[in-house]
Order: C-alpha cells, then structure tokens, then sequence
C-alpha cells in the first residue's frame, strides 16, 4: 500500500492522492447514508403495512361485536360528547396518554397524515397496532375487571352494555386525535 501511495504522489503529487482520499471518504458517506435512509424509510412502510392489515380476522368480529357501544358511546366521531369523557375518565385515559401520548404522537406523525380524517384514523390504528405492548396492560387489566357501562339513549331508555379494550381504544383515539391536532396546524382541517 506504501508503495503505490509513494508511486502516485512521485507521478501526480500529493494534492491529488489527498483528494482521491477526500473523494473515496464522501462516496463511503454517501453510501451510509443511503442505506441508513433506506432502513428508516421500509421501517415506516413496514408500519403502514401493519395499520393497513388491522383489523387482524381474530378482532373483526370483535369489532362488529362491540361496534354498537362505539355508536352509542360517540354518534359523532367530530366532537367528544359526556359519555366519552365519562369512559376516558373511568379507564383514567388521561393519565394513559399523558404517561404515553409522546410516543403514540410520534407514530402518527411517522404516517405522515394530510387531514384530520387522516388523524383520527391512523390515531385509533396506533392504539390498535401498539396493544400488546407493556404500556396497556393497566387499560387491559381496568377492561377485564370493569363492570357494564349503563347507557342511556335520547328517549331515556337505558342499556348496559360490556366494555370492550376496542371501545377503550376508540374514545382514547378522540383524545389523541385532538392532541396532535393542537401540536400540527399544517393537518389540513377543513
């Protein structure tokens, strides 16, 4: 290696064996940087392929199952009415998404949203996509021990109804909904 640096500085000089050096170093660079892009890029993909495949075939019938309290909990998916908030506060929502909004934000942003609409569906796919991790297992043990949910409806005719971690997941996805809004004014909401 010695002897070819000595040849090409005796034969080109040593500004040109520097710059081929400078050149080879940024080309190294470049390629890092390629792949290290590349990875982060198939990871978001790899993300929106699992968001795309939700619900998974063994929680569509449990969806379907409890899509009835989902519409009686919230007739509106634009506004959170006092029955969302009673559920939010039942399962303490709050202090869920405040111990673990950061992350769930992140990985909103990470879909890359365009309008509201955009927020509340990929909201309510990061709370379904991320439910087998640690940070759920408060909610998950707050459903198994949670008693019916008494609903009234508009003519006072009252229904009880079990709550479900897909119900839980839906009223928190108002919150989340509402909290990346407020943080992203670029998300288009008209």
């Amino acid at each position: 290696m010695e002897l070819l640096l000595n040849f090409a500085e005796e034969h080109f000089g040593l500004a040109f064996v520097t710059g081929v050096i400078l050149v080879a170093a940024v080309l190294c660079g470049i390629v890092w940087l390629t792949v290290w892009i590349v990875k982060f890029t198939s990871g978001n993909r790899d993300l929106k392929s699992k968001i795309d495949l939700l619900p998974c075939l063994d929680h569509a019938s449990s969806l379907e199952k409890h899509s009835g309290v989902i519409g009686e909990i919230n007739s509106s998916l634009n506004r959170i009415d006092g029955q969302v908030d009673f559920l939010v506060r039942l399962a303490r929502g709050d202090e869920f998404l405040q111990e673990n909004g950061r992350f769930f934000l992140d990985e909103i942003a990470k879909l890359e949203p365009k309008t509201a609409l955009d927020v509340e569906n990929y909201a309510l796919s990061v709370l379904l996509a991320n439910s087998e991790r640690q940070e759920f297992n408060r909610l998950k043990n707050w459903v198994n021990n949670a008693s019916s949910l008494e609903i009234t409806d508009g003519s006072g005719s009252v229904s009880h109804k079990d709550i479900s971690m897909e119900d839980v997941l839906f009223v928190l996805s108002i919150p989340l909904r509402d909290r990346y809004l407020a943080g992203h004014p670029e998300v288009s909401v008209q």
